[in-house]
C-alpha cells in the first residue's frame, strides 16, 4: 500500500486499487507489520523535488504514481490479486510497472499476464530478491527487467539474489534500518508520514523503474527504453563486472538519457584475415538514421584517423540502396543490424591485399547530435593448402557450376570423396579415371537450416593430394545467421566425410543430431548409439582423433564421422547433423591422447610409413577398459587411394566388429595378445614399422611376430622393422604379445 496523504506525493497520484482486499483504497494496512513498504518504494520513484522537504525521487516532477496494493491485511498476496493488479495497471494506462515483491514459485497464470502486459508495450521491472540465492519470480521471467541491489561501494549487497537472469544493478543499501548505508525515502510509520532508511532489492528496483519513466518523459520510444538503460549501464568503479550480480552493469541515468549514436562493424573484424574476395559486411547500428548510412572502401586517409579525407569520395554504398536488393542487402528495423553480401550491384569482388572499410551515419533525434562512425582494416589473402595429402573442406557455398580447377587454381591435384551410398570413393583428376560427379556433387544434402536448396561444397569433406602447396581464394560467402545441416548416410560402413561449414571453429559438442524425426544433443546421440563421439582429422603424421567434449571442427579441415555402427541392416538410413554458427576454441589431440588409459595403465603406439604416407595405431591397458569393445576402442575409417594403414581387426565384437585405430584392454593380470594388420596399396615399396612406449618396455616383455614370415623381434632391442610391400601390395598381419616379467622370461 501507500500513504495517500504523504506531502511528497501531493499532486503526483492517480486512482489506484487494492486487489488484496477488493476495494479502491490502496492505503496501508493498519495491522500488517510490513505496512509502509509501498510508500518507501514510491518515494524512490517520484518523491516531489524542489519542495523544501524530505527526499527527491528519480522522477522528481511530472511523473504520476498509480498505487496498486496486492497484499491483503495479513500480508498475503494470492495469484488472483497479483493478476488483478497487473490487469488494473494495463487497463488504466500504466507505462511502467514496478514489482518490488517476489517468490520462488513459477506461476503460469502470472506469467501469462506478464506476457500480456509485455506485448502491450508496458515496461516491467522487478526486484531480484533478498535471500542471497537464485533470482525470484516475477524478476526471473524473460519479459521482466530483473534488478539486483548494490551497497554504497557499488558492490553487490550481502543479501541480493543473483544469476543469469539479472539485467541491471541499482542502489539497494546494505545496512540496518536508518543506517548510513541504507536507502532513505518516504515512509509511513504507525500512521505518521515520515522518512526512513531501508535496504533491499525492493529499493533497487524503483531506481530502475523511475529511470524508465524519466526516459519516457524525455521522449524516448517505449520500445527503446530498456535497451537505453542497458546500454547506459556501466561497470563498478572498482572490481570486475560479474554479470551474475550486475547484469549489463550499474544503472546510469545520465548515460541513458544522453545516448550517443553508435556504429559497430562486426564483420569483417579489425585486422581480420579473409580467404574470400566476396566477404559479408555486417554492421550494428544504434540511434542512427538508416537513410544517412554510407560505406567507404579503400579511401585516402592521410591523417590516419580512420575516416576518409574526403567524405564525398570512395562511397560504395549509401542508405538509398536499402530495399533495392533483398538477396544481398538486409536491414533489421528492430535491432538496427544490417548485412551486405559483397559484391552489390555496380561493385566487383575485392582483390587480395589490404582493405580499409569505414561506415558513417547521422544520429536520430533521440541521440546527441554527433555523427556515428567505425572503421576497420582487414586483409584478403589465400588460404594455403600445404603440399601432400590432407583432409580438407571449403567453408563457403560457391556459385553453381564452379569446378575444382577454378577453386584450386591448378590441375596438379587429386580429389576424392567417400560416397557412403556406394561404400566407395568418387575420384576427380586421378590419372586413368574419369572425373566422377559424386566427388564434387551439386546436391549432396548440405544446406543452411530451413534452406530450400543445397549449397555445396560447404559441409563436405574431401581428400586433397598435391605435390605442391596450393593457395586458394574463393568467391563465396558463408551463411552465419543460422545453423547448417549436413546429411549423413549409413551405407554398409557408416562412415561419412564432413567439413566445417563456417569460417571459424565450432565445438563438436554443440552439434545436434536428427534421426527418424527426433533431434538430440551430440552426447545423447552417442549414448543412443546413433553416432560415434569421435572426429578424425588428417595431418602429415596421419590421423588425429578428437572426442567429446573438447573436439573442434576447424575451417578448411575435413573429418571422418561414423553413424549407426551397430546397425548394419540400416544401409539406406540417413541422419542429419545440425551445426550451429557458434565460434569456439581449438583442441588438438592424437589417437593416443584420446585413449582412456589411466595412471595405472599404459599406451603403446605403432607407426607404419610407406613412401610419403604414415598411419598409427595405439594399444594399451586401463582400469577403465574391458577386453571386449568399449568407447576406449576407436574405429578406423576407410583408407584413401595410395595409403598405408595400421588397424586392429576384430570380427569377434558382434555389431562393433571392424577395424580399429585404438584397442585398449583391462589391466594386465597375465599375458595379453593383440593382432594388427598393416596394409598398403603401394607396390614394391618398403614399409617401416616404428613404435613408442618406453614405459611399457621397461615393465613388460613385448614380442612382435610377423605372421607372414614367422620373424619375431622385441621392440626393446630394435627401433624399427622393415619389409617390402611386394608387387601386389596388400595386407600383412602381425601379433603383439605382452607378458609381465616373471611369466616366461624378460625379453627375446
Amino acid at each position: 500500500g501507500i500513504s495517500l496523504t504523504h506531502p511528497e506525493f501531493s499532486g503526483r497520484l492517480v486512482q489506484g486499487r487494492d486487489t488484496g482486499n477488493g476495494d479502491d483504497d490502496p492505503s496501508h494496512s493498519t495491522v500488517d507489520p510490513n505496512a509502509g513498504h509501498g510508500t518507501h518504494v514510491a518515494g524512490i520513484i517520484a518523491a516531489q523535488g524542489n519542495n523544501g522537504i524530505g527526499v527527491v525521487g528519480v522522477c522528481w516532477n511530472g511523473v504520476k504514481i498509480m498505487p496498486i496494493k496486492i497484499f491483503d491485511d495479513s500480508g498475503y498476496a494470492s495469484t488472483a490479486s497479483i493478476i488483478d493488479g497487473l490487469d488494473w495497471a494495463m487497463s488504466h494506462g500504466a507505462q511502467v510497472v514496478n514489482m518490488s515483491y517476489g517468490g520462488y514459485t513459477y506461476d503460469q497464470f502470472e506469467r501469462d499476464k506478464i506476457r500480456e502486459l509485455y506485448a502491450a508495450g508496458i515496461i516491467l521491472v522487478a526486484s531480484a530478491g533478498n535471500s542471497a540465492g537464485p533470482v525470484e519470480y516475477p524478476a526471473a521471467y524473460d519479459e521482466v527487467v530483473a534488478v539486483s541491489a548494490l551497497n554504497a561501494n557499488e558492490q553487490p549487497a550481502s543479501y541480493t539474489n543473483y544469476g543469469l537472469q539479472i539485467d541491471i544493478a541499482a542502489p539497494g543499501g546494505d545496512d540496518i534500518n536508518d543506517g548510513a548505508g541504507s536507502i532513505w525515502s518516504t515512509a509511513w510509520d504507525g500512521g505518521v508520514n515520515t522518512y526512513h532508511g531501508y535496504s533491499g532489492t525492493s529499493m533497487a528496483a524503483p531506481h530502475v523503474s523511475g529511470a524508465a519513466a524519466l526516459l519516457l518523459s524525455a521522449g524516448v520510444s517505449p520500445t527503446k527504453v530498456v535497451s537505453r538503460l542497458y546500454r547506459g549501464a556501466r561497470a563498478p568503479s572498482s572490481g570486475t563486472l560479474n554479470r551474475m550480480y550486475y547484469g549489463n552493469g550499474i544503472l546510469d541515468v545520465n548515460a541513458a538519457l544522453h545516448a550517443a549514436a553508435e556504429i559497430n562493424i562486426i564483420q569483417p573484424g579489425d585486422a581480420a584475415i579473409l580467404d574470400t574476395t566476396t566477404p559479408e559486411i555486417r554492421v550494428q547500428t544504434y540511434l542512427v538514421q538508416k537513410s544517412s548510412i554510407k560505406i567507404y572502401l579503400d579511401y585516402p586517409d592521410l591523417n590516419n584517423d580512420g575516416l576518409p579525407d574526403d567524405l564525398s569520395q570512395n562511397i560504395v554504398f549509401d542508405g538509398s540502396l536499402f530495399g533495392t536488393d533483398p538477396e544481398r542487402i538486409f536491414w533489421d528495423d528492430t535491432t538496427g543490424l544490417f548485412i551486405i553480401k559483397w559484391p552489390i550491384s555496380g561493385q566487383a569482388p575485392m582483390l587480395p591485399g589490404v582493405h580499409k572499410l569505414c561506415v558513417t551515419g547521422d544520429p536520430t533525434s533521440e541521440a546527441d547530435p554527433i555523427m556515428a562512425k567505425d572503421y576497420v582494416v582487414f586483409f584478403i589473402q589465400p588460404r594455403v593448402i600445404p603440399a601432400g595429402r590432407w583432409l580438407i573442406s571449403i567453408p563457403y557455398s560457391l556459385d553453381s557450376g564452379t569446378l575444382p580447377d577454378a577453386v584450386f587454381g591448378t590441375s596438379n591435384y587429386k580429389l576424392a570423396r567417400w560416397v557412403p551410398e556406394r561404400s566407395a570413393y568418387a575420384l576427380w583428376n586421378y590419372p586413368g579415371y574419369a572425373n566422377d560427379p559424386d566427388a564434387w556433387p551439386s546436391a549432396p544434402g548440405v544446406r543452411p537450416e530451413g534452406g530450400s536448396y543445397d549449397t555445396p561444397p560447404a559441409g563436405l569433406g574431401f581428400w586433397y593430394d598435391s605435390p605442391l602447396q596450393t593457395p586458394v581464394i574463393v568467391q563465396g560467402q558463408p551463411d552465419t545467421t543460422r545453423s547448417y545441416t549436413i546429411r549423413l548416410t549409413r551405407g554398409t560402413t557408416g562412415w561419412n566425410m564432413i567439413g566445417n561449414p563456417f569460417p571459424f571453429n565450432v565445438s563438436w559438442n554443440l552439434v545436434k543430431v536428427e534421426y527418424r524425426g527426433t533431434r538430440l544433443p551430440m552426447s545423447d546421440a552417442v549414448t543412443a548409439g546413433w553416432i560415434r563421439p569421435w572426429i578424425y582429422r588428417y595431418t602429415s603424421d596421419g590421423y588425429q582423433v578428437e572426442t567429446l567434449p573438447s573436439a573442434t571442427l576447424r575451417p578448411w579441415e575435413g573429418y571422418w564421422v561414423r553413424i549407426l555402427p551397430t546397425y548394419p541392416d540400416r544401409v539406406s538410413d540417413t541422419m542429419t547433423l545440425i551445426v550451429p554458427p557458434l565460434e569456439s576454441g581449438t583442441s588438438t589431440r592424437s589417437i593416443s591422447s584420446v585413449s582412456t588409459a589411466s595412471t595405472d595403465g599404459w599406451n603403446f603406439e605403432i607407426t607404419a610409413a610407406c613412401d610419403s604416407f604414415k598411419d598409427k595405431a595405439s594399444l594399451g591397458v586401463s582400469s577403465r577398459s574391458i577386453d571386449g569393445w568399449d568407447f576406449s576402442d576407436i574405429d578406423n575409417p576407410p583408407p584413401a587411394k595410395n595409403y598405408v594403414d595400421v588397424s586392429f581387426v576384430h570380427y569377434d565384437w558382434g555389431g562393433n566388429s571392424g577395424k580399429y585405430a585404438a584397442d585398449y584392454r583391462s589391466l594386465l593380470g597375465s599375458t595379453k595378445t593383440w593382432e594388427f594388420d598393416v596394409s598398403t596399396d603401394i607396390p614394391n615399396k618398403n614399409v617401416t614399422l616404428t613404435w613408442n612406449g618406453s614405459s611399457v618396455l621397461d615393465r613388460y616383455s613385448i614380442v612382435i611376430k610377423d605372421l607372414t614370415t614367422g620373424a619375431e623381434f622385441s621392440p626393446r632391442t630394435r627401433t624399427s622393422y622393415v619389409y617390402n610391400s611386394g608387387a601386389k601390395a596388400g595386407s600383412r598381419r602381425f601379433r603383439l604379445t605382452v607378458t609381465p616379467f616373471g611369466e616366461g622370461g624378460r625379453t627375446r
